[in-house]
């Protein structure tokens, strides 16, 4: 889990909104993904981090679109 955790931080701060729900929502995640490898259930396990994935995924993405909006507005035309 640190590894992952250590390969992904980066992105936090700068894809991720920082709201206290979110934070929760992924700490509870991982804390299930945790518990499903401890009790050596890797398709329990496979199935949450894939769900992980593609649900933090698409904040990410989303905050990346916003930003690259802000960024095209910023330009302007001469």
């Amino acid at each position: 889990m640190q590894t992952v955790y250590d390969n992904i931080h980066r992105y936090f701060d700068r894809f991720l909104p920082r709201q206290e729900d979110i934070l929760k929502e992924n700490y509870q995640d991982l804390c299930e993904v945790i518990k499903a490898v401890e009790e050596r259930q890797a398709s329990k396990a496979s199935l949450l981090v894939q769900g992980h994935v593609y649900k933090f995924n698409r904040l990410m993405e989303k905050r990346a679109r916003k930003e690259r909006g802000r960024s095209e507005k910023g330009k302007g035309i001469l």
